[in-house]
């Protein structure tokens, strides 16, 4: 599931349940496809790119298919990096990243299986980063970050918890791929905050579970969380952190400020921050779109 703004800040696109429509205001144009939607991006230059279940790509200026570029595999699920240059897919079992030309990494880890439904894929926005959130057999979740050019593991970690095995975690990078945040759905589990990528192996969990989506500006200083119920003390179930800045410091960033909102929406699912980053875009699980003032 995917919401985004185009590169304007006037209109959206959200990608939910294989369809993908626009959103400008009320009216809405859903976009055809040749099979279902599996993820979509705004790029920079006016057109959205669409991904589909044939792994076919299809660029669109004002609803219209400009081009369309066709293969014969079938993917599961799939997250488009933000500038278009490639995609990260579920195919036939496995996590495979392609860019334009074809297959480019298939990424591994030491003593886990990453070939089930149940893992949570994200691509920078630059493309430079993967990060992958998973499940285990023995209760627990855990997360890795590759660098795609080198195809090594910039971080890694795992903590044992109960599983909601329907309920997946949200992830988010900042455009660069130097922060990452996630949202772990189980209530009352201990969960990370933003994690500054630098290598490290200290990751305290200071946040609470019980978080349906996340998301990040483009530079990585502010993320919201949607979460199920409003934690203690919250005006809402909208909880936006105010971050410190830098390169430098813990691996998990130093929250400055919090604030909180309701939205007027049931099941939030996705979340997406305008360029300005002065709104909030949220997508309900109805497909009902929201988009909140960021306090």
């Amino acid at each position: 599931m995917r919401i985004e703004w185009d590169p304007l800040d006037s209109a959206l696109l959200t990608v939910q349940n294989g369809a993908l429509t626009i959103h400008r205001g009320p009216a809405q144009q859903h976009i055809a496809g040749t099979a279902p939607w599996l993820d979509a991006r705004w790029l920079t230059d006016g057109p959205i790119l669409g991904l589909d279940s044939n792994a076919g790509l299809s660029w669109f200026r004002d609803g219209k298919r400009v081009e369309y570029r066709t293969s014969s595999e079938q993917i599961e699920r799939a997250a488009l990096a933000a500038d278009g240059t490639k995609f990260v897919a579920l195919h036939f079992g496995a996590i495979v990243v392609v860019d334009l030309a074809g297959p480019t990494f298939r990424p591994r880890l030491d003593g886990v299986t990453l070939d089930h439904s149940g893992a949570t894929m994200e691509i920078s926005g630059d493309g430079a980063r993967l990060a992958i959130a998973y499940e285990t057999e023995q209760p627990g979740r855990g997360f890795a970050v590759f660098d795609l050019e080198s195809h090594t593991v910039l971080e890694r970690s795992w903590q044992s918890q109960p599983l909601h095995r329907l309920a997946p975690v949200g992830l988010a990078f900042d455009h660069a791929g130097k922060r990452l945040a996630q949202a772990i759905p189980e209530d009352g589990v201990p969960a990370l905050g933003v994690l500054r990528i630098k290598g490290g192996d200290r990751y305290p969990r200071t946040r609470t579970g019980g978080a349906t989506a996340v998301a990040i500006e483009y530079r990585g200083n502010l993320v919201a969380y949607a979460h199920r119920v409003p934690l203690p003390g919250a005006r809402g179930r909208l909880q936006f952190d105010y971050l410190e800045s830098g390169v430098k410091g813990a691996e998990i960033v130093g929250v400055l400020d919090t604030q909180t909102l309701e939205s007027e929406l049931p099941d939030l699912v996705a979340l997406a921050f305008s360029r300005d980053r002065r709104r909030l875009a949220c997508l309900a699980s109805n497909g009902a779109v929201e988009v909140v003032p960021v306090p």
